[in-house]
């Protein structure tokens, strides 16, 4: 009787450990997907106080969050904007490829400003910011 019931506890053992050993493995099987890139560049802005030596203005997506569709920046942001535009208005508008221009509400440049000031703009309620192709800048007043 005690080789069958060793029989019988090795194998429910060996079970245990088989069902443990799949789970395991197909947990470390899985892959990671995305469905966009939030990237970064820069863009050319039309501003007399935007100096050749300061280079061009730096955009880039705010650092992706968790939201009803997805992960997906909340904002755009730009920076590497000269010291001297302080003040000025930034008006900024994105478009998709096959689209036409829409500006953002315009900011003014708030004291202090330095090329590392992130000015931020919120993006577009409703649009997937995958499908936008570029951003145009100007700066005035």
């Amino acid at each position: 009787m005690a080789k069958f019931s060793t029989r019988k506890g090795l194998a429910v053992g060996l079970a245990v450990l088989g069902v443990a050993g799949l789970s395991l493995a197909s947990a470390s099987q899985l892959n990671l997907t995305s469905s966009g890139t939030a990237a970064t560049g820069t863009v050319s802005v039309d501003a007399t106080c935007q100096k050749a030596a300061t280079g061009a203005v730096t955009a880039k997506y705010k650092t992706p969050t968790l939201g009803t569709t997805g992960f997906a920046p909340s904002e755009v942001q730009f920076s590497n904007i000269d010291a001297d535009c302080q003040g000025k208005t930034i008006r900024v508008a994105w478009k998709t490829a096959s689209g036409s221009y829409t500006e953002l509400t315009p900011k003014t440049l708030a004291a202090p400003h330095t090329t590392a000031t992130l000015v931020a703009f919120a993006l577009p309620a409703g649009v997937d910011y995958n499908t936008i192709s570029s951003f145009a800048v100007s700066i005035d007043g």
